[in-house]
């Protein structure tokens, strides 16, 4: 009789442990169903903000993003990276709609947004004023001038931890941010009122700048993160779920 009991436990066991198995495995699956919906959502979602960015959203208050114009805008930084004071005129930005979503997960659980973007290239150009300014706050740059940028192959990839409140979406944190770009083009006039140093550094610029970003990642992306969180809650401010699921709608 003990020999049957023990093979009765064992067989309970054995079907408790099966069943929790199945269950968790189904669990597993509905989260990576529900998981990848969501994914593709978010990715339709990335997709069509391109067209608000092109045309913007006079009801909503968000302007013209792709192409870029700003013919005034003052300058003014202050941290350990970059000290800066001055002002560009005439600013004009292409290709920041143009970017490829690489991938994008949104976790229920963690409320954590995962994407990743990559923008094959964007140009710019302006008029700049540098009144004043210090890298690190030892190497001082002043000039003044016209100045062209383009960037190749910027890859973006960043979790977004998420919030809701009252029907809104409100972003609480940038994590786990990563920035790279495969080439830069710098073409700076007027830099130490001087055009042959001028044309001097901006080639040294494009040809260190992608090794650059890498070193000093933690800097930048500490900087990336905060203006993407106050811009993206800016944008945000406008939507509610309705508003959301009306743009999801084909």
């Amino acid at each position: 009789m003990k020999i049957v009991a023990v093979f009765m436990l064992l067989a309970a066991v054995t079907h408790d442990s099966h069943a929790s198995n199945v269950n968790n495995f189904k669990d597993d699956l509905v989260t990576t169903f529900v998981s990848r919906a969501a994914g593709d959502k978010i990715k339709d979602l990335l997709e069509k903000f391109k067209e608000i960015m092109r045309n913007g959203n006079e009801t909503k208050g968000i302007p013209k993003l792709d192409p870029l114009s700003w013919n005034h805008k003052e300058i003014s930084i202050n941290d350990e990276l970059l000290k800066a004071k001055g002002e560009v005129n005439n600013l004009y930005v292409e290709g920041l709609s143009d970017y490829i979503v690489d991938y994008a997960e949104f976790k229920f659980a963690k409320m954590n947004l995962s994407i990743a973007l990559t923008w094959s290239r964007i140009k710019g150009d302006t008029l700049y004023d540098i009144i004043a300014a210090k890298i690190m706050d030892f190497i001082p740059i002043f000039g003044k001038g016209n100045a062209t940028l383009e960037v190749e192959n910027l890859k973006f990839s960043t979790n977004i931890l998420i919030n809701i409140q009252n029907k809104k979406l409100y972003l609480t944190q940038f994590v786990n941010t990563k920035i790279s770009l495969h080439n830069l083009k710098l073409n700076a006039q007027g830099l130490y009122e001087n055009e042959e140093f001028s044309e001097f550094l901006s080639a040294v610029i494009s040809n260190i700048a992608p090794e650059g970003l890498n070193d000093l990642q933690e800097e930048i992306v500490t900087r990336v993160d905060n203006m993407m969180l106050e811009m993206g809650n800016e944008i945000l401010k406008n939507f509610d779920f309705d508003d959301i699921l009306g743009i999801l709608k084909p």
